[in-house]
This record gives structure tokens, sequence and C-alpha cells, in this order.
């Protein structure tokens, strides 16, 4: 049995469930049903239900779908310290700082 045909027989209804059918079909998907997809793929298709998977280090579990503690997470000082130097290189920024001078 392919994976398709154990997602679609074995999966329950979720917005991952039809991502993660996408991707295997070959279609686009956007970055944030990737992460739906991979979700429900990391959780078994969500066979035994819709659940948080109650995995905090993982990289995606801020996007996790069933989270139960949907707390937005805080950026700490050195990310936000690496985003300004990096908006430094952006296209915008670069325009913004030649019209300024």
């Amino acid at each position: 049995m392919t994976t398709l045909e154990t997602v679609t027989k074995y999966g329950t209804e979720s917005s991952g469930k039809k991502y993660l059918i996408r991707y295997l079909k070959g279609e686009k998907v956007t970055l944030k049903q990737a992460v739906l997809g991979k979700c429900c793929d990391c959780m078994g298709y969500y066979a035994d239900g819709r659940n948080d998977c109650e995995i905090p280090e993982c990289p995606l579990y801020p996007h996790m779908p069933y989270r139960k503690n949907k707390v937005k997470q805080e950026r700490t000082e050195k990310q936000v310290e690496a985003g300004r130097r990096l908006a430094k290189f952006s296209p915008t920024a670069r325009k913004t700082q030649h019209e300024k001078t």
C-alpha cells in the first residue's frame, strides 16, 4: 500500500490530511500547507484523533494546528537582533537607505 493510499484510508479529516495528499499527488503546496501536512504525517495521519503532539522541541510545534497552548512565542533578544541585521540586506531596506542620502 502506498503512502497516499494509507493516508486516504486511515487518516481522519483534517487540514493537514488534505495538504499531505496534495503534496503526495505532486501538487504544489504553500509553506503553511506543507507544515500542516508534515504535522499530519508525523502524527500518524491523526488516525487516533486530532491531538496535540506535545513535542515543544519540534521546530514546527508553534504551527501545530491542534496545539493545546496556543500562546504566541516571544522572540528572544538574539532573534530580534538577527532580524535587524538581516533587514539591512533586504531590497526595501536598501532602497529606503538610498533615498535618505
